[in-house]
């Protein structure tokens, strides 16, 4: 108990026998010899006016003795006698309980008595067996505790005849009835301890593998009846829970694992771990507590490690998804935490933080127009000291000192509470056509932490000049691509209509237009895959003179199906298109011979038609220097290496100056002024196959067409510099670019369901994503091109909803946005253009558009710590990233204590700055220690306003912390004041017991936890020890000449 009440017995005939692991593994005491008995004697602060007695036991006996405490002139001052029938003496008069314990089985025997109105109860095995009035009078201290026999005076008068035949494992004597919460809690520790099953109030269940050391806080009923304090094992102190009612109680017990070390491999990351482990039963909602930590018991921390923590865990592994709290000094080698949510079941570790500095990621990109660029450190845990690290540029394929990039070494430092900082680089912009470059940071020299494994990060400056990304398949843009004829852009027409102006959506202008009726084309609809086509009768319907031609690279698909056959007279057999009004020029896929023909300048290219009547094809035609090629569905299908074709204007489905005109149906033209390398050919191709369903050969990337065919667009790498690095799909929604990994043979298209983007709904929208656009993209991936950049351009959407604040990207496995999802806050470019870098994707995958509606708030409620404790940290959280910078303000709105330096004082403004993605900062309270011996003081703070932003405050806009003042003496000193901090000597003539009565005493140990010994290194000035003297207790005698003992 802390009071050295050792109760022993000098005679071995009259000592009970120990027997190992009898009760739940345990050892017990058997009591089987004549007269055998255990005793305290002189037992000086027994209790005297009220008491609580349990005891863990099992006999067949009766009329025996089981506990009899006896004083000079009362032999049955207190006792507790016969098993059959339970009698309680208190002052020499007797109750009869009616309560027999002599089955032989084991019980859990409990009795209290107090002397203001005499009320004597009984209890077995968690219930009440008895109640009734015994004497009021108080007791007397002093005299003599017998265990397992029966007094007839003070130690004396023992009789076989009622000697106690039985076992005992555990005697508990408080010197205080307990309430009924406390009753409860420890014969549920006694219960868990022993296997002995409770006939009421089990509050804990988990006995089995956590029934050591079981302690716990808990309230019965009526303000007398709680109990707000308990620790297990010496070491986990939980209390002040913030919720407690009635009938509930938080019980907690250990798995008895060992002390001696701290684990990391079963533990979070970053942090060891002892491998006891408590668990906690809850029965109801407790609220939330305070956890004190006593490490005085732990092995020494591991080297690089700094703060203890709490770790909460759902299923033991404490490896991942634990929930951790930082203990902050409390007192001695004290830790503590408050506002702890704890919940029924959960099990608890302690742990140390093993801190590590890292880069967040490993790799980021961004556009080399995007400058300065933010790399992003981050400390493993907030910790309550500065950790510093440094870093400089250690290698990377791009060139600093400002060609295109600038960045002198330096350092970033963690301030008390912060896990992430930034390091700034400058990125310059050029005019140069290249490939990404790299810039290779690395970090070195921490302070106060480690050094983690992610020390490079890997930044790649992704190239703007690129060729654009808007065009069909996401490629080419209006200075490219001068000419893009859709059958789609005509379904206003009416199916038969004569088509006077087919729009060019090239973005130039350049439609084909027939003014007279009779040489107009007809448009027909759903023709091929649900898209209307532009249908030619092969007499003279023709578009003329569409644009005039200046570059002698070029690139033209056609999607066409003919209607022409061999041995004509050529009026029917015409070509899709021509470059100029001359007889050598264009591509004839049928000719009247039932040959293919296509002009490459100095002749044709020409051989059997592959180009069947009535088939639908993709045609490809490349020019570029000194190259011709003819392409049939993504497949190459006759080719030389010449190009000197004469250029005048664009003709679509006539050679005019030989009555030569097209018969058949065009579904899609596209003209770019340069030769596509092979990525952008095979992306195009996939677009329009995706569209038209048309298969394509060996090159088709993308197999989601029959749900997601729409606007198909990609990024791919063909090998060497053929490549393709931004593409937008639907019109100019959604961009995918800056590929991280984007190698030889790779690809990343995606393509959507054609769905409205008129409105948002709210219709599967994840919690926190408060509405979503209905439209969904699909991604296929051929290797893996790594991490992206998705852009939004938000000028095609709808308004977005009052009190939105965030575009989020949501990706998703199978198509249930409402779980799972991984979300993706954008960050706004300019204008209407918002991106998020560094998005994983993988094949297969689905994308949806949403808003969110983020608010501020307090992350926790309230506080507390000792006044010794500053600066107090107090977060405020917002509840998800935003696009642009906030501040939120605060103030004090109320409380007991004094501030202006009094009691506190603020520190830095009233203002928390919310940088882009920022979601939690930190304001901090500076506490005065005084000396002054006071009760408790409050701060209430309060969150006024959010400026800069659209964000509004949450519900948890006030916080109270409490000031505990560390004035008070302490509890834990000779008679329950003072501590360590006060009490700096104490010294005890009962400390010195192994000396021998007359010994000199060189040293006198000081027990105030100080070390402040007293001692004298010479024999003849050193006081005698006299044993007994005093109460039965040693004393010092100061006898000799110039005696004396001293701290220097």
């Amino acid at each position: 108990s802390g009071n050295g009440n050792d109760v022993s017995q000098g005679v071995r005939s009259l000592s009970p026998l120990y027997r190992r692991g009898v009760l739940n593994g345990r050892g017990v005491l058997e009591f089987v010899q004549v007269n055998n008995r255990i005793r305290r004697t002189g037992f000086s602060d027994f209790p005297v006016d009220e008491l609580n007695v349990y005891m863990v036991l099992r006999t067949s006996d009766s009329g025996d003795g089981i506990l009899s405490y006896a004083v000079s002139g009362s032999d049955n001052e207190y006792l507790l006698f016969n098993s059959s029938n339970v009698n309680i003496y208190v002052n020499s008069s007797n109750v009869s309980s009616g309560v027999a314990v002599n089955d032989n089985s084991w019980h859990i025997l409990g009795t209290s008595w107090r002397s203001s109105d005499g009320r004597i109860r009984l209890y077995l095995n968690g219930g009440c067996r008895y109640e009734g009035s015994g004497s009021s009078s108080s007791l007397s201290s002093g005299g003599c505790l017998a265990l397992g026999g029966e007094q007839d005076a003070v130690d004396g008068g023992y009789s076989s005849t009622q000697d106690y035949d039985g076992y005992m494992g555990e005697v508990i004597l408080y010197n205080q009835e307990l309430n009924d919460a406390q009753r409860v809690i420890v014969e549920n520790y006694l219960s868990s301890k022993y296997g002995i099953s409770l006939d009421s109030n089990d509050v804990y269940s988990l006995d089995s593998l956590y029934g050591n050391d079981v302690a716990g806080i808990g309230d019965a009923g009526g303000i007398s009846n709680k109990h707000l304090r308990a620790q297990s094992g010496g070491m986990l102190l939980v209390s002040s829970p913030s919720a407690l009612d009635s009938g509930e109680y938080l019980l907690f017990g250990h798995n008895d694992s060992s002390l001696s070390e701290w684990d990391s491999v079963l533990s979070p990351s970053n942090s060891a771990m002892l491998k006891r482990v408590w668990r906690m039963d809850e029965t109801g909602d407790v609220g939330l507590v305070s956890i004190t930590v006593d490490t005085l018991l732990f092995p020494s921390r591991p080297n690089g490690s700094s703060d203890y923590v709490v770790l909460l865990d759902g299923d033991g592994d404490f490896s991942g998804g634990s929930e951790k709290y930082l203990l902050s000094y409390d007192v001695g080698s004290s830790y503590r935490v408050d506002g702890v949510d704890v919940w029924d079941s959960v099990y608890v570790g302690i742990g140390v933080l093993l801190p590590e500095v890292n880069f967040r990621l490993s790799s980021s990109n961004g556009s080399e127009g995007v400058s300065p660029a933010y790399i992003e450190v981050e400390l493993s845990d907030a910790l309550s000291g500065t950790v510093s690290v440094s870093y400089q540029v250690v290698g990377g394929s791009a060139t600093g000192g400002g060609v295109d990039y600038s960045l002198s070494s330096g350092s970033v430092v963690f301030l008390p509470g912060s896990v992430l900082e930034t390091v700034s680089v400058v990125i310059e912009e050029d005019v140069e056509i290249e490939l990404d470059e790299t810039i290779e940071i690395g970090l070195s020299g921490v302070v106060g932490a480690r050094l983690g494994s992610d020390s490079v990060h890997v930044y790649t400056i992704n190239d703007n000049d690129e060729v654009g990304s808007v065009g069909p398949g996401g490629v080419g843009d209006s200075s490219n691509l001068l000419l893009w004829l859709r059958g789609d852009d005509l379904s206003d027409s009416s199916d038969g209509s004569g088509v006077g102006l087919w729009p060019d959506t090239s973005g130039n202008g350049n439609d084909a237009v027939q003014l007279t009726a009779g040489y107009r084309p007809v448009y027909k609809d759903t023709v091929l895959n649900g898209h209307g086509v532009v249908r030619f009768g092969g007499t003279d319907d023709r578009y003329e003179d569409i644009f005039s031609l200046s570059s002698q690279s070029m690139t033209i698909f056609t999607v066409f199906s003919h209607d022409m056959l061999s041995g004509g007279t050529g009026s029917e057999n015409g070509p899709v298109w021509q470059l100029d009004k001359v007889n050598g020029s264009g591509f004839f896929p049928y000719w009247t011979d039932g040959n293919q023909y296509l002009h490459y300048g100095g002749d044709w290219l020409s051989k059997g038609s592959e180009f069947n009547r009535g088939e639908w094809y993709i045609g490809m035609v490349r020019y570029g220097t000194d190259t011709t090629e003819l392409w049939k569905d993504g497949v190459w299908n006759d080719g030389i290496g010449s190009n000197t074709v004469s250029l005048g204007d664009f003709q679509l489905g006539c050679r005019v100056s030989n009555g030569d005109y097209y018969k058949g149906d065009i579904a899609e033209v596209i003209y770019y002024n340069r030769y596509l390398n092979d990525a952008q050919r095979v992306l195009v191709e996939n677009y329009l196959s995706s569209k038209y369903g048309i298969v394509i050969g060996g090159d088709d990337r993308y197999a989601f067409d029959t749900l997601y065919g729409e606007g198909v667009a990609g990024i791919g790498h063909a090998g060497g510099n053929s490549y393709h690095t931004s593409a937008w799909s639907g019109g100019g929604v959604l961009r995918l670019s800056n590929a991280s990994d984007l190698d030889s043979s790779e690809y990343l298209l995606f393509g959507h369901n054609g769905d409205s983007l008129s409105s948002w709904s709210s219709v599967g929208a994840p919690s926190g994503v408060r509405l979503l656009l209905s439209r969904v993209w699909r991604l296929d991936e051929t290797g893996d091109v790594g991490r992206v950049t998705v852009t939004l351009d938000t000028s095609l959407l709808p308004a977005r909803p009052s009190k939105s604040t965030d575009y989020v990207l949501l990706l998703d496995r199978d198509l249930d946005f409402s779980i799972g999802a991984v979300e993706s806050v954008f960050s706004l470019d300019s204008g209407s253009i918002y991106s998020v870098d560094n998005v994983e994707v993988w094949d297969s995958l689905y994308m949806r558009i949403g808003v969110l509606v983020p608010e501020a708030r307090f992350k926790l409620s309230s506080g507390r710590g000792w006044e010794s404790v500053s600066p107090v940290k107090v977060e405020v959280e917002l509840s998800s990233g935003y696009s642009d910078t906030v501040r939120v303000v605060y103030g004090v709105s109320g409380g007991s204590a004094t501030g202006g330096g009094v009691d506190y004082s603020l520190l830095g403004s009233d203002t928390l700055e919310f940088v882009p993605r920022d979601i939690s900062e930190t304001l901090y309270i500076s506490i005065v220690n005084d000396d002054s011996l006071e009760i408790d003081e409050t701060i209430r703070l309060t969150l006024l306003e959010v400026v800069g932003g659209v964000i509004g405050l949450g519900s948890d806009t006030v916080y109270e912390y409490t000031i505990r003042d560390n004035d008070n003496p302490g509890y834990v000193g000779p008679g329950g004041v003072g501590d360590s901090m006060m009490n700096v000597l104490w010294l005890r003539g009962d400390d010195l017991s192994d000396s021998s009565d007359g010994d000199t005493i060189g040293v006198w140990y000081d027990t105030s936890g100080n070390g402040n010994d007293v001692s004298q290194g010479v024999r003849s000035l050193s006081p005698l020890y006299r044993r007994g003297v005093l109460n039965g207790r040693g004393v010092l005698e100061f006898v000799q000449v110039n005696n004396r003992i001293r701290r220097t």
